[in-house]
């Protein structure tokens, strides 16, 4: 899960072409005459709420927070949950840890699949709507996130 006003930010570019984030939520039409903040806030409500519903039995909870700021303390948590021997494959998990970043640098490498959506509108991915978003579109989609964001523990600005 990623902190909702980070993915909204992040969503801006899909979204505006044709919603092309998936899965699209069944009303998503309904929204298309709303500004494109709220159309993002309501896919992050809608998949952080009905999808993940969906498949709560099914997963456990890893924060996209703690893979950026702490990538070698996630991978250690996912091989515990796993049971790997994170020690047999240390050089591949070293080279995953080296290329997983906060901010844009030389060590950075963005999915391919991502590139076409990428923007240069930011430092950093955590806390990324500081940069983005304005105290207007704060406050217009923290009515559609709110209870959403409680439910993963996200702190939300007033």
């Amino acid at each position: 899960v990623r902190h909702p006003l980070d993915t909204i930010c992040s969503l801006k570019v899909g979204i505006s072409k044709n919603w092309g984030h998936h899965p699209k939520p069944n009303d998503w039409k309904d929204w298309l005459d709303r500004p494109l903040i709220e159309q993002c806030a309501h896919h992050w409500n809608y998949i952080n709420s009905i999808g993940f519903e969906k498949v709560a039995h099914l997963v456990k909870i890893m924060r996209f927070e703690k893979m950026l700021l702490n990538p070698m303390g996630f991978t250690s948590d996912i091989n515990e949950i796993l049971a790997i021997d994170s020690k047999r494959n240390n050089a591949q998990i070293l080279e995953w840890v080296n290329r997983v970043q906060n901010s844009n640098n030389s060590n950075f490498k963005e999915a391919k699949t991502s590139q076409p959506y990428s923007t240069n509108d930011h430092a950093v991915r955590v806390e990324r709507w500081r940069e983005n978003m304005t105290q207007n579109e704060l406050h217009q989609v923290l009515p559609i996130i709110a209870e959403t964001a409680n439910k993963f523990g996200y702190d939300l600005p007033a």
